[in-house]
């Protein structure tokens, strides 16, 4: 959105003018008290500026919208991945621990016949 050389309004510096505007920042021309000042675009139009012309305001308003969504669905995504590599994690960590009790299960050994039971129960061979 082309905002350069609308009239907004800030908190404290009051009036000014956008001088001039990229992707990321704005620059607005205030009273020679406060001279020019450069903000971040479009964020500052969130807290700090406000645009004068009603029509800008509202597509200022409905861009900054359109980011957040933008934001919110790759914060969605983000989200999800992470949850997902948390799952493959745990049970990567499952299946170790399986994989490892089954390990140290022993086998059944075949019992051998203790001296007592070869002797007929007295001890003496």
């Amino acid at each position: 959105m082309t905002i350069t050389n609308s009239a907004v309004l800030h908190k404290k510096f009051g009036q000014g003018t956008v001088i001039s505007q990229d992707n990321a920042i704005v620059t607005v021309r205030f009273s020679n008290e406060y001279g020019d000042k450069r903000f971040q675009y479009p964020n500052a139009f969130v807290s700090f500026l406000t645009l004068c012309d009603e029509d800008l305001k509202r597509g200022m308003d409905a861009e900054i919208g359109q980011i957040r969504e933008a934001e919110r669905l790759t914060q969605q995504k983000c989200d999800a991945e992470a949850d997902r590599k948390r799952e493959a994690e745990r049970s990567a960590i499952l299946e170790a621990r399986r994989a490892s009790a089954k390990k140290k299960t022993p086998a059944k050994a075949k019992s051998k016949p203790t001296t007592k039971a070869m002797s007929g129960g007295d001890g003496i061979v």
